[in-house]
């Protein structure tokens, strides 16, 4: 998915579809949930902190490449800012602008602290960043319990990941 629709981003889609095991493409608009069923949104802004946790606890090799991938091109993309992070973006890095999604929330950002500890030293201080905007800030359910999650896995307090500080 990442080679074929964001080999710049390593963004995946909230949702793929498919023919068979060998053909994949981003879902079309309303598939599931809506317009940015194929774009990086609401479902696919955990897949940092999906794909990091695995690489951290079982340092896969698949999972450590795409996380950095996003992470790097993350960090990249906001000038080091975790406040430029937005709602969304197309898999192509362009954001999801609209009145619904020109804001910044921990939900998008949380998830790229886990991802940045897998990109080791040259990383540290966009992680430290992250931890720094998102520690105390309170949103939705759906949100906090992401930041929590993220928050958990970037101090330390998830089992087996400690060890990979």
């Amino acid at each position: 998915m990442q080679e074929n629709y964001s080999p710049i981003t390593g963004l995946l889609p909230d949702f793929i579809v498919g023919t068979n095991l060998n053909d994949f493409a981003p879902a079309y608009i309303g598939f599931l949930e809506g317009k940015d069923d194929g774009n990086y949104a609401y479902n696919a802004g955990r897949d940092p902190w999906r794909l990091g946790v695995d690489a951290l606890l079982n340092n896969d090799f698949d999972s450590l490449a795409e996380t950095r991938r996003m992470s790097h091109w993350m960090q990249n993309s906001t000038n080091n800012n975790p406040l430029n992070i937005h709602a969304g973006y197309y898999l192509n890095g362009d954001a999801l602008l609209d009145e619904s999604k020109d804001y910044f929330t921990a939900f998008f950002a949380a998830p790229y602290g886990v991802a940045a500890m897998t990109g080791g030293a040259s990383q540290q201080q966009w992680l430290n960043k992250i931890y720094k905007e998102i520690k105390n800030k309170h949103e939705d359910y759906y949100e906090d319990s992401i930041t929590m999650f993220s928050l958990l896995i970037m101090t330390g307090n998830y089992w087996g990941v400690n060890t990979f500080h």
